[in-house]
């Protein structure tokens, strides 16, 4: 592999293995785990990013207290507002859990280019055997030492100078609306705000790493040990070949980093706006114990009520962006489980009038002779009529609950208004639209005196036409809506 693409690939894995795969600090991992709920307290979990609920009731009996956890925030790129009103308070109570940050402008942010070389460590023999006095020894000892060192100073310069490299992958990181690993991100936001990258920063660095490599190579350079006493050639030999590799990289890493140094100082000088924006965001999320997680607690004692949850968001990545209204949640607190809903019926009872009806009434002296028979106005055995519903919901659900349900269905019969006695069941589609099926009963007029339907209408029987009230019995499908 090319010297500069082994390098280059060193220097990709120690990246990953300060990010990607850092432990979380304490505090990460203390703010990425959702709250636990509060004892005595319905937990209801609201996303914040969508205003959906995502566990929890949203229907609660009267005097329940809720507890309202807003998860999947993203403090990196959104301020978030959560506003909870109590329905009879008649104000809102809005609670803003995030402080205004300027909106931030990052799109100049991109990726400098690679700051260049690193060395694969070149000089680790732990002694060099031509280095026969303790002299020499201990100079040979301290030129590996120093160069050891200056191999670890080159890591950690080379890494240094990825500052906008992280930072732009920190915001493509957390570009999306919800954080896949919110303690990882948490991690790199804590390392970037720790970051030294003041300007001059890295031209110092760099600086100081090439002057400690000139400062071994003269080292390597010199004649006598630290008693004054002269090296012997094969000493300065072997370790001159044992080092040379080492120090030939170091010496090209010196030269590479400070031409790097100079293009970050020139990105961080045109970047200089975005960079104290990003800083500021890092300053105002970091150290808040809800950084991921907002927790509000809600007391509904002594009276049913309701809960308007609103949810709004501000893009902290474009200048001058409004608020923005991202859900609504309502939530019945102390709703009773019974309604009164009003509309229509088809019932199976007859609801119709006894007439005189014309019919052919045959004899053996005229077989078309036309005569009355008793008889109905209508044909049709299926009534259509207004119904009013008493109904009792046997289940708690969002959208579709059931139930029971009692009714009087104003069937008109006999020119009359007549009250009919309903008894059944219920389905309801978000407690506002109702389908009934039951038992209908009430009472309708028959004939008296013995006269059956379709026999004929004696001549001498006088008006009215004797009747009397007997029950009937039917049933009935229809649908209504939610009065209360």
């Amino acid at each position: 592999m090319h010297r500069r693409s082994r390098s280059l690939a060193v220097l990709a894995v120690l990246l990953a293995g300060s990010t990607a795969h850092a432990d979380p600090s304490e505090y990460c991992k203390r703010v990425s785990n959702k709250p636990e709920a509060k004892s005595g307290y319905e937990g209801v979990t609201i996303d914040a990013n969508s205003g959906r609920v995502v566990d929890g009731p949203t229907r609660l009996s009267e005097g329940d207290q809720v507890q309202f956890v807003f998860e999947g925030k993203n403090p990196f790129k959104y301020d978030y507002r959560f506003a909870v009103t109590s329905q009879p308070l008649g104000a809102a109570l809005a609670l803003n859990f995030l402080g205004r940050i300027p909106g931030l402008n990052l799109g100049t942010l991109k990726p400098t280019p690679p700051p260049g070389l690193l060395a694969a460590p070149g000089a680790r023999a732990a002694a060099v055997p031509q280095c026969t006095s303790s002299g020499e020894q201990k100079w040979a000892q301290d030129a590996l030492t120093k160069i050891a060192a200056a191999e670890k100073q080159s890591l950690e310069v080379a890494q240094s100078l990825h500052y906008v490299d992280e930072a732009h992958a920190f915001l493509q990181e957390t570009e999306p609306d919800t954080l896949s690993k919110p303690a990882r991100v948490c991690e790199r936001a804590e390392k970037l705000k720790a970051w030294t990258h003041a300007p001059g920063t890295f031209t110092s660095a760099t600086s100081v790493f090439a002057q400690d490599v000139g400062a071994i190579t003269a080292f390597l350079l010199r004649t006598t040990d630290d008693q004054g006493v002269t090296l012997t050639t094969t000493c300065r030999s072997d370790l001159d070949t044992r080092t040379k590799q080492a120090m030939t990289t170091l010496t090209s890493d010196a030269a590479v980093y400070q031409a790097a140094a100079v293009r970050v100082e020139a990105e961080l000088q045109s970047s200089k706006a975005s960079i104290q924006q990003l800083d500021a965001l890092l300053g105002s999320t970091l150290g808040r114990e809800d950084l991921f997680f907002e927790t509000r607690f809600v007391s509904t004692r002594d009276e049913p009520t309701g809960v308007r949850v609103e949810l709004f968001r501000r893009d902290l990545r474009t200048a001058d962006s409004p608020e923005r209204t991202v859900g609504t949640v309502n939530l019945e607190l102390g709703k009773s489980p019974f309604s009164l809903t009003a509309g229509i019926v088809l019932s199976s009872i007859e609801s119709r009038r006894i007439i005189r009806q014309s019919a052919r009434v045959p004899t053996e002296a005229n077989p078309n002779q036309v005569g009355l028979r008793f008889g109905y106005d209508e044909s049709s055995s299926v009534t259509v009529a207004p119904a009013i519903f008493f109904n009792a919901r046997l289940s708690d659900r969002p959208r579709f609950n059931w139930g029971a349900s009692a009714g009087i269905v104003t069937a008109s019969a006999d020119s009359t208004l007549r009250i009919d006695y309903a008894l059944g069941v219920f389905g309801s589609f978000r407690d506002i639209f109702y389908l009934h099926l039951g038992l209908q009963a009430g009472q309708r007029n028959t004939l008296a005196g013995g006269f059956k339907e379709g026999e004929e209408v004696p001549a001498d029987l006088p008006d009215p036409i004797p009747t009397t009230k007997d029950w009937k019995a039917g049933v009935l499908f229809g649908f209504s809506l939610q009065l209360n």
